[in-house]
């Protein structure tokens, strides 16, 4: 494949309602200054679609670094959920906008999925839950940390990456 061919592959087109124009769309990752910045990964991701977003897995740690609630599960259960609410607030979408959760958990231990259930009836409140997978891990990146929370959202409007990341993001990261 030649070069210009293969970097035409690369690039993907979206047509925009605003004017109904072709432009070349790529991924956007934002990192919202209300999470934790790591070098590692983005905290979101904006798909080409400019609507389907990608929410990393989010933990009881806040915008910091430091771990909330460490030994307590129900704590960290609602912690996470409130990570997952500011990554969505930070790109424009809610709770009802989440098409896929996945909860990653170090113990299924009876108790911590009650503390978990009850955090997500308080996090989604009247909002039907989306598909939803758990899954219990040996471990997570930190030994303190119990739970980790990640989610697909679709926006109802195509989202203005450059404009989120002016509004969101640490004015430079470390």
């Amino acid at each position: 494949m030649n070069g210009y061919l293969s970097r035409s592959l690369a690039v993907v087109f979206a047509i925009l309602p605003t004017g109904g124009q072709l432009i070349a769309q790529s991924v956007c990752r934002v990192n919202p200054a209300t999470l934790f910045y790591s070098r590692g990964f983005s905290q979101i991701t904006v798909a080409p679609d400019q609507r389907t977003v990608y929410i990393a897995g989010q933990v009881a740690q806040d915008s910091a670094g430091r771990v909330i609630g460490a030994g307590q599960f129900a704590i960290q259960a609602t912690f996470a959920y409130q990570n997952l609410r500011r990554a969505l607030e930070a790109v424009d979408v809610s709770y009802a906008d989440i098409v896929k959760l996945t909860t990653f958990v170090v113990s299924a231990a009876p108790e911590n999925l009650v503390a978990l259930r009850d955090a997500k009836i308080q996090a989604f409140g009247d909002v039907s839950p989306p598909a939803h997978t758990l899954a219990q891990v040996a471990a997570l990146y930190r030994p303190d940390i119990m739970l980790e929370l990640e989610g697909v959202a679709v926006s109802k409007v195509p989202l203005d990456c450059e404009a989120l990341k002016r509004r969101v993001e640490r004015p430079a990261h470390p």
